[in-house]
């Protein structure tokens, strides 16, 4: 399943979507689809390999964190096809790559979750739940306390 499709490359694609044309062309100066859509499945296939056996996959929805690590990997996949040599690449592009295998190894290994939107607790909810004074009041069985790290506070 893809998690992107082309107009949300297009969108997102550093420098916009002229560059992605520039990069792209196939001598005409038009967007070459075929390299963007093997690219989008490249990236897909790659977050399905770690995904694979994790809790709550195949999602029903797209998580906005799946489709972070798709874009990431497929704007790496399209410099890679196009571009000879990976010294060509601008060095975003190469250290977002590799923040999102770093997240895809997370995922696989269970400490983080991609949760759809729709099924993720509303901020101003988990806020109601985790009312709590200082760090330092709770105590080490405190069920608060893994709610704060949970949610990152």
């Amino acid at each position: 399943m893809p998690y992107i499709d082309t107009a949300y490359l297009e969108d997102a694609f550093p420098g916009g979507s002229a560059t992605l044309k520039r990069i792209t062309r196939a001598g005409s100066g038009a967007l070459d689809s075929s390299i963007v859509e093997s690219a989008i499945q490249a990236a897909c296939d790659e977050i399905d390999t770690y995904a694979t056996g994790t809790p709550g996959f195949p999602w029903t929805s797209t998580p906005g964190q799946v489709k972070a690590v798709a874009l990431s990997l497929a704007v790496y996949a399209v410099y890679s096809r196009c571009w000879l040599g990976e010294t060509d690449f601008p060095a975003s592009v190469s250290a977002a790559r590799e923040s999102a295998l770093a997240w895809l190894r997370e995922l696989r290994r269970g400490a983080v979750s991609a949760v759809p939107l729709e099924s993720a607790p509303r901020e101003d909810t988990a806020r109601r739940i985790v009312s709590v004074g200082a760090r330092d009041d709770l105590g080490r069985n405190n069920p608060r306390r893994f709610a704060l790290r949970r949610w990152g506070w």
